[in-house]
């Protein structure tokens, strides 16, 4: 029985089983604060109007467009709703357009 116990307990435990079968969260965490998307939807704003390459906004802000600190910005950015993103390009949102506008 002593046997028994130790070969169940080993691999097989139903909490390692359930770690590889949990399923991905589909809700999106920001990174950072509201603060630091704000900079990131002015930044655009101040280089293009509604638009600009990764590089214009990372010259703006004095950061490495490639940087981890600047992605994550730009990612905190894009779940708060204020701006979207391809590969070479960044929009601003409408709410992106309005968090700009000194009048709203």
């Amino acid at each position: 029985m002593a046997e028994q116990k130790a070969g169940s307990s080993g691999g097989d435990s139903p909490g390692r089983e359930s770690a590889g079968e949990r399923e991905r969260s589909t809700i999106s965490f920001p990174y950072g604060d509201l603060s630091s998307a704000i900079k990131i939807a002015k930044g655009v704003h101040r280089v293009g109007g509604t638009s600009c390459e990764w590089e214009q906004l990372g010259a703006e802000l004095d950061m490495a467009p490639k940087g981890g600190g600047f992605r994550a910005m730009a990612l905190t950015a894009k779940v708060f709703g204020l701006i979207t993103y391809r590969k070479a390009s960044i929009h601003l949102t409408e709410l992106g357009a309005r968090m700009c506008d000194a009048a709203q």
